[in-house]
């Protein structure tokens, strides 16, 4: 037996022998690819949400990687044991566990697993703000850039329509 460790590109022997006896000899080529970690640490999702049972979309975590054949886990130990989410996309937030753990599988094979973490973040706030308005025109509305006051009413990106 032979092992590599090493990418690289490699010659091989291999024999064979079948069932009555007879014995053939082959070289072949063999690559080694590298180990290749195509799922990053330190990647997160979150979920602006304060309700008792947040739900994630575990899912929406594939829109950072590559594509891949994904299956999701609740611990590490599922992982290893091959216990899968089975609704990856309504995962209940369990706050004493804030990650879970993913493994994906490229065409060619390789696999890699990763911890993804699961964070909650807290609604933004809004403050109130009066706003007093002339109609000195008497049309029925005045146009104003509400723009000019986007730092008085939150810290957050604001979107208006």
């Amino acid at each position: 037996q032979t092992y590599f460790d090493t990418p690289g590109n490699y010659r091989i022997t291999w024999t064979y022998t079948d069932q009555i006896g007879n014995t053939t000899t082959q070289e072949q080529q063999v690559e080694l690819l590298p180990a290749d970690n195509f799922i990053p640490d330190n990647l997160s999702l979150s979920l602006c949400d304060e309700d008792t049972d947040p739900i994630f979309n575990l899912k929406l975590i594939e829109n950072n990687l590559p594509k891949a054949s994904y299956k999701y886990y609740a611990s590490l130990l599922d992982l290893q044991n091959n216990i899968e989410i089975q609704n990856p996309q309504q995962y209940i937030y369990n706050a004493s566990q804030p990650n879970f753990y993913i493994r994906g599988t490229l065409e060619n094979g390789c696999e890699s697993s990763n911890r993804i973490d699961l964070n909650i973040e807290s609604r933004p706030q809004i403050n109130e703000l009066q706003i007093n308005l002339c109609d000195a025109q008497n049309m029925g509305y005045v146009n104003y850039d509400l723009t000019h006051l986007q730092n008085k009413i939150s810290s957050n990106e604001i979107k208006y329509y």
